[in-house]
């Protein structure tokens, strides 16, 4: 049984397309070489769809007949429950496996490349996380969160304080 959530199915769709296309495109003798090409199309892939599908913010929608609040979380596109960006890294390290039984340098220079784009990746998230931070110097809260504060503000005014006194 394959479990997947949200678009996490495109990883299985992918794969299945992208070992059709290796067993075309390289011959008969080669098939190490397929499984590097699907395996370095799927961490791209999954790398990129996962970070830009499952960085998406948490949202607020209200109930218009009920009026409840209710939070939505943002990504949720997991295949066997593990979200589709670290699928991208699983691929990577089992195709620099793969590449190391056939060339030893293709391994090494496929580590130094993988290990340079989440590198940059992870610098420009800490740029960009420090730029907001100096944007906005108070704590930025959810729109539509209420705090404890106003949530014991609401709740003592539609309390009747008489209730406890003699009667």
């Amino acid at each position: 049984m394959i479990v997947w959530s949200g678009r996490g199915f495109l990883i299985v769709l992918i794969f299945v397309a992208c070992m059709f296309l290796g067993n075309l495109i390289f011959p008969k003798g080669m098939a190490d070489y397929v499984f590097i090409f699907t395996g370095l199309v799927l961490a791209i892939f999954c790398w990129i769809a996962g970070m830009a599908w499952n960085t998406k913010k948490d949202r607020m929608v209200t109930d218009d007949e009920t009026g409840q609040k209710i939070l939505l979380k943002g990504g949720g596109h997991n295949f066997f429950w593990i979200p589709m960006q670290y699928w991208g890294i699983i691929f990577a390290i089992l195709t620099i496996v793969i590449l190391f039984q056939n060339s030893m340098w293709l391994a090494i220079g496929a580590t130094v490349v993988f290990c340079t784009i989440i590198f940059i990746y992870q610098m420009k998230k800490l740029k960009e996380n420090k730029n907001e931070s100096t944007m906005n110097s108070e704590p930025k809260q959810p729109e539509g969160v209420e705090t404890e504060e106003e949530r014991l503000k609401r709740r003592a005014e539609k309390e009747d304080h008489s209730r406890f006194m003699p009667k």
